[in-house]
């Protein structure tokens, strides 16, 4: 069984590349857009399947996004990373010739929103053409990265707390742990010298 907080559920940069890269390959272009917005902008799936083509600015440099695990559901502005708005971009453009209101739609019905199970099913596969799929990769495992990332960054779990939107900043407490959990297996692999 895999807890939710497990460090083995944090990818490296280069399992997250494998990822994203087996991701693009699939037929599923808004699987990789979702995943690309989970990761870079700290969204949970809902948020991100939740994005209307017109919550994008024109130069996809900033989106709103819902927040949705509130007592009132709010929006919340996301600065959009240039390779990141680029990939949005193309998306808009590809969503406007379908006339979609979505940014991640479903191709059969582009009047909806792609939904969550599809992209865990489409992020599964994925996974196993990475060779990650003992992992127990899911749409939520790129949030985790994400404040993994920013955590490695910053070691300022009010800096993570605040990108993801945490109520609390002690939420962040479970990336600090499992950041000294790898601490701790490091130590371990390092031979001893005397």
């Amino acid at each position: 069984m895999i807890v939710r907080n497990d460090p083995s559920r944090h990818l490296t940069v280069a399992e997250l590349g494998r990822l994203l890269r087996a991701l693009a390959r699939s037929r599923s272009g808004g699987a990789y857009l979702a995943s690309v917005l989970m990761l870079n902008l700290g969204l949970r799936v809902g948020e991100a399947l939740a994005i209307r083509v017109d919550d994008v600015s024109e130069n996809a440099r900033s989106i709103v996004a819902p927040t949705l695990k509130r007592k009132k559901p709010t929006t919340h502005r996301h600065q959009v990373p240039e390779p990141v708005a680029a990939v949005v971009r193309r998306h808009v453009r590809y969503a406007q010739s379908v006339s979609s209101p979505w940014l991640v739609f479903n191709r059969q019905n582009p009047s909806r929103p792609i939904s969550p199970r599809s992209i865990q099913r489409t992020m599964a596969r994925a996974a196993a053409a990475a060779g990650l799929a003992d992992r127990g990769i899911t749409p939520h495992t790129l949030r985790h990265c994400r404040a993994m990332l920013l955590w490695t960054a910053s070691r300022d779990r009010a800096i993570v707390a605040h990108d993801l939107r945490h109520a609390d900043p002690r939420s962040a407490d479970a990336y600090v742990h499992a950041d000294e959990g790898r601490y701790r297996d490091a130590l371990l692999s390092v031979p001893t010298i005397t």
